[in-house]
């Protein structure tokens, strides 16, 4: 996934969780999969 479509599924909440909990781990792999993709391959 690119990091703008991750990008917009956060924006939008089109994560499709029925409760917040839900909510929150979507959204925290969201955020661990953008700060993969956007740091260089040394600081994984």
């Amino acid at each position: 996934m690119s990091v703008r479509l991750l990008r917009y599924y956060e924006e939008k909440d089109l994560t499709g969780a029925e409760t917040i909990q839900q909510r929150i781990e979507v959204l925290t792999a969201i955020r661990k999969a953008i700060d993969v993709e956007t740091k260089p391959a040394a600081e994984r």
